[in-house]
Order: structure tokens, then C-alpha cells, then sequence
């Protein structure tokens, strides 16, 4: 069983408005059950995704041309852990999810966020706009070297870690593992970039 976090650079408004349309299923999505679009739940932002991006980042004294504008997070977990439908669980695992990129990055700057319970395996899409402390628009300050991202992906597999079922175990050593791959190719694999294992 894994706990899964993956994220992607979106450098223009083209991607967020494309991303937007995708999770909001403004456009044909072949591995989304139409029928259970209903079952899908906004947990941040409007519903306009470039909107709430740009919002946010009109806060910014300066945006560099080359600027990574935003962050797409993909937060899930294996098939199985879902398995048996429990929709407690599922709601448990959704509030320590968004606790958890929100206290990374903080809460405004989560901009838009939506549980998908319309495809096999629930997934929250989430888009990040990265701004530090000082009020900086800076990707690197969250996701500038390895180490950083092998923390984000280990501190949320430590976020969610209470919710996985009593006959299952964390393994013990808690390390992350990185594999390059797209959102979407991972999605299709059931599995995305950077993920912690559970063992029987």
C-alpha cells in the first residue's frame, strides 16, 4: 500500500486554464465515470482556476517572465485503501491531506483543490501558488533540491499515516522513494512519482 504525492511546474495560464477545465470536467475525461460526476467536491477555490491563480498572484510585487506561476499537486493513496468504501476513512484522509499542504505552503496559497470520486482510485487535485514568507513568488524555496522534495513527499506520508487500516504497517524506515514521471502517466499506472510503501 503506498501514500502518493506528486506535483508539476505550471508556467503559464494556458496550463492552468487547461488543468482547470480538466478538473472540473469541463472537457472529456475518458477514465472518469460521468455518472458519478455528482460525487466530486471542490475544496478550495472558486471553480475558476486561472482566476483564483491570478488572484493570488496579483499580491506579488514582481512576476519574472520565466516565473513558475503555480504548483498541480495529485495527493492519493493506493486502491486498496479505499477498497472497502468506508467514507469516514475517506473523509479523515481528505482533512489530513489538506492539512498538510496547507501548513506547507499555507493556506491562501492553496488556491484550488478538488477530491475526484469519479474515477477508480479518489485522488485530490490541489493548485499551489508557491509565495515564501516574505512574499516572494519562488518554486525553490519549497522544491529547489531532492532533499526538499524527498521531505515533502516523507512528511506527507507521516500526515496521513494514522488513517491507513490496523492490519497494515508502515514500514520502518520511512524514506522516500523518487521516480520521474508525468501526472498523468502516473495516474495510468495508479501510482505517482515519489511514494511510501506499506507492507502486510
Amino acid at each position: 500500500m503506498y501514500a502518493v504525492m506528486r506535483f508539476a511546474k505550471l508556467k503559464t495560464m494556458g496550463q492552468v486554464g487547461a488543468l482547470g477545465k480538466h478538473n472540473e470536467r469541463e472537457r472529456e475525461t475518458r477514465n472518469a465515470d460521468e455518472a458519478r460526476r455528482g460525487d466530486n467536491v471542490r475544496l478550495a477555490g472558486s471553480g475558476d482556476w486561472c482566476a483564483d491563480v491570478q488572484a493570488r498572484l496579483d499580491t506579488v510585487p514582481i512576476v519574472r517572465a520565466n516565473a513558475v506561476l503555480a504548483l498541480e499537486y495529485v495527493l492519493m493513496a493506493s486502491r486498496e485503501f479505499f477498497a472497502d468504501g468506508d467514507p469516514a476513512r475517506t473523509q479523515a484522509w481528505t482533512e489530513r491531506s489538506m492539512d498538510w499542504i496547507r501548513s506547507v505552503y499555507g493556506q491562501q496559497n492553496v488556491v484550488a483543490a478538488v477530491l475526484h470520486r469519479d474515477e477508480i482510485t479518489p485522488h485530490i487535485q490541489a493548485v499551489v501558488v508557491p509565495i515564501d514568507g516574505r512574499g516572494r513568488l519562488t518554486v525553490t524555496a519549497f522544491t529547489g533540491t531532492i532533499a526538499q522534495v524527498r521531505e515533502l513527499q516523507t512528511s506527507y506520508a507521516h500526515a496521513v499515516e494514522g488513517q491507513v487500516p490496523n492490519r497494515y504497517r508502515w514500514q520502518t524506515r520511512l524514506q522516500s522513494i523518487c521516480c520521474h514521471c508525468t501526472v498523468s502517466a502516473g495516474q495510468n499506472r495508479g501510482r505517482l512519482s515519489g511514494f511510501q510503501q506499506l507492507t502486510l
